[in-house]
């Protein structure tokens, strides 16, 4: 009887280990997941000015409400997305 307890003893510690590394993996891979998110996020959002080479003149460009700058349209709200 002594040895069963023993015995049950042991298959629960071990049950334990095996729940609480498969805690840490899941805790490890969703923290993963929201930092590449957030990493994506600040990224995507984060505007980029950008010249616009296909536009050569200064009125079209201001036609186009860019702004023109050392001979070359720019185009403020560039996204990294487009």
């Amino acid at each position: 009887m002594q040895q069963y307890k023993h015995n049950k003893h042991k298959i629960h510690l071990f049950i334990h280990a095996i729940i609480l590394v498969k805690l840490a993996i899941t805790g490890c891979i969703c923290l993963q997941f929201i930092v590449s998110l957030i990493t994506y996020y600040s990224t995507t959002t984060t505007i980029h000015p950008t010249s616009l080479p296909w536009i050569e003149t200064k009125s079209d460009c201001e036609h186009q409400d860019k702004t023109w700058h050392s001979n070359k349209c720019w185009d403020a709200e560039h996204s990294m997305m487009f």
